[in-house]
């Protein structure tokens, strides 16, 4: 009564019993993918959110040590998986001697921007929603003239003083119907993630 018992001197696995431990094996890999899978989603997003949040103090603090009055920017086009940096430098007395440049210039091989940022796999720029610069200011007369710019509610910009154009970015995971946010404070410039 009782136990199973194997018979004579015979050892090893039986071919019931290897299978079964196929089938779970096989059960167990399936599972894991789709939590894998679930992982480099939340990964990709997330890390869009920090890349973003660093490139946004890295002009915030480039506005404010800059050596002259330089004012940086960047450009969004929701839909889009980049954004371009943009550069307004007052030259001289006059709005004639003022110079808005595009940092994502052409790269000669690739064909692609240089200074164009990527938000990663999978993720794109839902909205951008900044306070409008005023008509009439010297960068967004400037700057309003560069092929890749459409100086508006989708434009930021940093002042030397530390002030911005407030207001929020949000990136999309489409696989995950999930959104992040990084916002930008008109009064400080200081930028922070909301999840």
């Amino acid at each position: 009564m009782g136990a199973w018992r194997r018979h004579g001197s015979e050892t090893g696995a039986s071919l019931v019993e290897m299978l079964t431990a196929i089938a779970l094996g096989a059960i167990l890999v399936s599972l894991s993918f789709g939590a894998l899978r679930h992982f480099w989603r939340v990964n990709s997003l997330e890390g869009a959110q920090g890349e973003l949040t660093t490139q946004f103090r890295r002009l915030h603090q480039q506005a404010v040590t800059g050596d002259e009055a330089e004012v940086y920017g960047a450009v969004f086009e929701p839909g889009s998986d980049s954004w371009d940096e943009i550069r307004f430098s007052p030259n001289g007395p006059g709005p004639a001697d003022d110079e808005c440049v595009a940092v994502g210039e052409p790269h000669p091989l690739s064909g692609g921007l240089v200074g164009t940022s990527f938000v990663g796999a999978g993720v794109t720029i839902e909205y951008a929603d900044f306070t409008p610069v005023p008509d009439g200011t010297p960068e967004k007369d400037k700057c309003a003239g560069l092929d890749v710019v459409d100086v508006g509610s989708e434009t930021i910009f940093f002042y030397r003083r530390g002030n911005a154009t407030g207001g929020v970015v949000g990136l999309y995971q489409e696989a995950m119907d999930r959104t992040l946010q990084v916002q930008v404070s008109s009064l400080t410039g200081s930028v922070v993630e909301v999840r």
